[in-house]
């Protein structure tokens, strides 16, 4: 993916995990629950099972507080676009109901936003990690009924014979 690659790339200070000699420390975050705006007034009532108005620039915000309680990298929740739309068990605000693996979800923030995370993490000696998953897309409606034209990169027919 070159989104990730661009990321990777964007901070000359950045260091394989795999290179640490002791283990990181990390937080895990729904990102649009923790990079709210820190708002009194705005609500989230998380049973309403939508977004709340988190963001990547909202995460950057809360850093000093996530820093300060000793964890040294974050692993924040799946970036690509979700479907949009509100299914029985509420919208995709989670991130998990990836539709377009080659773009990013929208509601947390631009391809700028991420990297301005990603260096704002890698300025504190901070790693980021990203939750990808692999193994399935979304759809709303029956199992039955599924529309794989709305399921990208799915949706271009392919040779059935694969190279390996």
């Amino acid at each position: 993916m070159t989104l990730l690659r661009n990321i990777v790339n964007s901070d000359k200070h950045w260091c394989l995990l795999s290179k640490r000699k002791t283990c990181c420390s990390a937080q895990t975050i729904l990102t649009t629950r923790i990079g709210t705006d820190g708002s009194t007034t705005a609500s989230c009532n998380t049973g309403d099972q939508i977004y709340c108005g988190g963001t990547w620039q909202g995460i950057i915000k809360k850093l000093d507080y996530i820093q300060g309680m000793g964890f040294t990298a974050i692993w924040i929740s799946p970036i690509v676009k979700n479907i949009d739309g509100k299914s029985n068990d509420g919208s995709s605000y989670h991130g998990y109901w990836a539709q377009d693996i080659n773009s990013l979800n929208q509601n947390f923030g631009t391809e700028a936003d991420l990297i301005a995370l990603s260096k704002a993490l890698h300025d504190r000696g901070m790693y980021l990690m990203v939750d990808i998953v692999t193994n399935h897309m979304a759809n709303l409606g029956c199992g039955n009924c599924v529309d794989y034209s709305k399921l990208l990169p799915f949706n271009q027919a392919r040779s059935s014979s694969l190279a390996l």
